[in-house]
Formats: structure tokens, sequence, C-alpha cells
């Protein structure tokens, strides 16, 4: 099935335990969405993957700690962190009346030739030529023309920086702290 049926929902932080639970952080919007006994994909090797949370327990304001069937080792909770957990469109925009499939990619490297705009002056800032995924801190590598001379830029992969995006015009639009450009 092609990734556009599903909705991101979540990301798997990190493993909890020895038993195969892990840590999620909710995408925006979608706060407390995923339900005991739901069905939930995570992609390997470019295919959807089905598992069923068997538990979940929210954690403050944006995350929680689920235990998933399938999930029952230590190793396997490390395999999945990192990944990104969608819902079936109908089950996400019935439960929460939005769609905000565009706010978590299934890879950052399909960002790689997206343009880059302010989102208040919705000025040009560049194009993204690489994803670096340092750890705690993935950056878009964004190359701009200045002064008929070409800058690169790395752009911290943040929701206070990148706080909207179109994958129908291939563009992330960025509010970024005063005075990087001029870096």
């Amino acid at each position: 099935m092609p990734i556009s049926r599903y909705t991101p929902v979540a990301k798997v932080v990190k493993s909890f335990g020895i038993e195969g639970e892990v840590i999620i952080k909710y995408s925006p919007n979608f706060e407390e969405e995923l339900k005991k006994n739901e069905p939930v994909f995570i992609y390997f090797d470019g295919l959807p993957v089905p598992f069923i949370i068997n538990e979940i327990q929210n954690k403050g304001e944006s995350g929680a700690r689920v235990k998933l069937n399938l999930i029952n080792t230590k190793n396997l909770a490390d395999e999945i962190s990192g990944r990104i957990i969608f819902t079936t469109d109908n089950s996400a925009n019935q439960s929460s009346g939005k769609n905000t499939s565009d706010q978590i990619p299934e890879s950052l490297d399909q960002f790689i030739g997206y343009l880059v705009r302010d989102y208040d002056s919705n000025q040009e800032i560049g194009s993204i030529t690489n994803f670096f995924d340092y750890p705690n801190n993935p950056c878009f590598e964004v190359t701009r023309i200045v002064k008929k001379s070409e800058k690169t830029l790395l752009v911290p992969i943040h929701p206070h920086l990148i706080v909207d995006l179109s994958h129908q015009d291939k563009t992330i639009y960025t509010q970024l702290p005063q005075g990087l450009l001029e870096l």
C-alpha cells in the first residue's frame, strides 16, 4: 500500500526496559490519539508492517510508553527506535478531524531538492541539498545563492524552526532565529 494511505502520528524515541516497551513522542495534533488494541504501522524496507498496541500509558503532554505485539525484547525495541508510527488515514482523520500527513516523513532524505522559504515573508532561503542525521540534532543542509556565490547553511530539524511543509509544492517553511542567515 502506498504511504499516502497512512498518517504519521508518533515517533519511537527509545526502548524502555527489557520486555520490548518503547517511549514514543506524538506528532503535532495527535497527542493521545493511539489506543489499546488498535493497529499501527511501522515501515521496514519501504513496506508498512502492522502491529497491535497491547498497552499504552501516556506520559506528559506529548509522549507515551507503549507495548506493541511482536516487540518483546529490548533488542527488538531498539530496532524500531527512531522509526515513525503510522495509522491508516481513515482512523487518524476520524479521531482528530485533521490530516497532518505532511508533518512527519517516512525518511528525511525524501526532502532533498525541496525549496526552503521563510514562513512569515514567503521569501526563498535556498534548497535542501543534504540531510545529516547527527545524534539528537538532525539537520538539513540548505544551499543558497548570496551575491552570486553559493553558501551552505545547516538548519536543525525542529518543530520550532520548521513550521509547515507542502509535499505538493516541494516546499518547507521555516522560522529561523534572527542572524542565522548572516552566518
